[in-house]
């Protein structure tokens, strides 16, 4: 996913990129400097799901890769999205 949201942020230097949590930065990312912001994680739940819904966020990305892990997630980042109103999409052929 992250050559083709790098190749969406280079066509569109208007859009912000932002990731919550314990998910390190991709260097293909970096090139995008204040664009792109790693956000802390936050705890409790409930705590995050204010938190979430504060970004005010257009678009949630929840892109697994195919494999047999990915295979038994549930679809909680999809409820999560959803119920902050914001719209999400994932990847064909798993959960989301």
């Amino acid at each position: 996913v992250v050559p083709a949201l790098a190749a969406f942020l280079a066509a569109n230097p208007k859009v912000e990129f932002e990731l919550i949590g314990r998910i390190p930065m991709p260097d293909e990312l970096l090139p995008f400097g204040n664009r792109i912001q790693v956000l802390p994680p936050v705890f409790p739940y409930e705590a995050f799901l204010r938190y979430l819904a504060s970004r005010e966020w257009d678009i949630g990305f929840c892109p697994l890769t195919k494999s047999a892990f990915n295979l038994y997630k549930s679809n909680t980042k999809w409820v999560e999205y959803t119920g902050c109103g914001i719209a999400s999409f994932g990847r064909r052929g798993v959960i989301y």
